[in-house]
């Protein structure tokens, strides 16, 4: 996701994938390859974003910078219903 010159990967996480020493050790080279691009990478559980998708996309919201909170809002809703159907 990009928006106002910032760029964000956003990552869902299956808990029970992503557990496993390989796949967390190519997620933290997958990671240091996106950062060393100017990307800020975040990264939810499943669990999370079922707890809490507006938080989450909330937090993707406050990465990309979104300077009103207007903006904010749509943003995190967008992220949230992006999230959900892809859960679904």
């Amino acid at each position: 996701v990009t928006f106002n010159g910032r760029a964000v990967d956003v990552e869902a996480d299956g808990e029970g994938f992503h557990r496993e020493p390989d796949v967390r050790a190519k997620d933290a080279e997958r990671d240091r390859f996106l950062r060393s691009l100017g990307f800020v990478v975040l990264r939810f559980t499943g669990r999370q974003i079922h707890a809490d998708p507006i938080g989450c996309s909330r937090r993707v919201a406050n990465a990309l910078g979104c300077p009103d909170p207007r903006w904010r809002v749509a943003v995190a809703v967008a992220v949230a219903l992006t999230v959900l159907a892809f859960l679904l």
